[in-house]
């Protein structure tokens, strides 16, 4: 997971250029806040609004193409066809679900006490575009649906604040869209191809321990393959940097800096693992065999 962080009044502007309006419909935006005002009204979600849909590309294009979860790389469009056929995969996530909030625990104990977001759900921030990512259908329909795990006590279902609505509610999800939230790379680190927390104690490690549960980052079994595919590449160019062909030298260079570019997919293990190569060859050779036999025998075994 890493930061997409701008600010707010970038991504209006994003808006506003996707979704002008004309002289018959008005701007999304200008269609948002009427919605607003209605469910503020009547003191609940309406479903009155705009459809998100119309701004989607706003955030895979802030997001470059990935699930802001999982980091995988969503399907675009198609040559042929010429449209975004990878609309059928990606969704326009609410962080604070819009609606009722459902109960989630656990499947393995963390050690702490795990809260539930306000069960009436976050009305008020439906049409707030602090509040939306771009997930991928796993992330979203399987894991995240109306999950909103938290460690405060729960917010009013009408808070328009998002800082003062952190504050209270201590959110243990990461949103790595909202500049408010923290930057995914002080939670949430990577042994090769296994996710950890960065911090040994302390909300940022409950935060870490808990996205990696919610969203199975750490069991799913397509997302250690890609990232195993992608620290084997790593592994290669590394050992090409110090190759006697010049040519060969530029190119893992080359390649280094796209693999942990923000476009790029699992940027964030990719990151991790070469910094650990850089800084630990040996340790990361071990690592590197103990992911190779999870993915060989489905049993990870990280050396002492």
């Amino acid at each position: 997971m890493i930061s997409y962080h701008q600010p707010l009044a970038k991504t209006e502007a994003a808006v506003d250029a996707q979704q002008p309006g004309t002289n018959r419909t008005p701007s999304w935006r200008k269609r948002a806040s009427t919605a607003i005002a209605k469910s503020r009204a009547a003191g609940k979600y309406l479903g009155t609004g705009p459809d998100w849909s119309e701004i989607k590309d706003v955030f895979v294009r802030l997001q470059q193409g990935k699930c802001g979860f999982c980091e995988k790389r969503l399907e675009d469009g198609d040559l042929e066809l010429h449209e975004n056929v990878g609309a059928y995969e990606q969704d326009v996530e609410h962080f604070r679900p819009k609606k009722a909030v459902d109960d989630w625990q656990p499947h393995a104990d963390l050690g702490f006490p795990v809260n539930c977001g306000n069960p009436a759900g976050y009305f008020a921030l439906a049409y707030d575009l602090r509040n939306y990512l771009i997930s991928c259908k796993t992330c979203n329909s399987k894991f995240k649906r109306n999950g909103f795990p938290i460690e405060g006590t729960q917010g009013k279902s009408n808070a328009t604040d998002v800082a003062n609505l952190n504050s209270k509610e201590q959110p243990l999800l990461v949103n790595p869209v909202d500049s408010q939230d923290v930057d995914p790379a002080k939670i949430l680190t990577f042994q090769c191809v296994m996710p950890c927390p960065v911090a040994g104690d302390g909300r940022n490690r409950r935060r870490a321990q808990v996205v990696i549960q919610f969203f199975r980052l750490a069991t799913r079994e397509s997302l250690i393959r890609e990232r195993f595919d992608k620290m084997t590449n790593i592994w290669r160019a590394f050992k090409d940097l110090s190759s006697a062909n010049a040519t060969e030298q530029t190119a893992a260079a080359r390649d280094l800096k796209a693999w942990q570019a923000d476009s790029a997919p699992h940027a964030s293990m990719a990151r991790a693992f070469v910094n650990l190569l850089t800084e630990a060859p040996q340790r990361a050779f071990q690592l590197y065999e103990a992911s190779r036999r999870y993915c060989e025998e489905n049993t990870w075994q990280p050396p002492a």
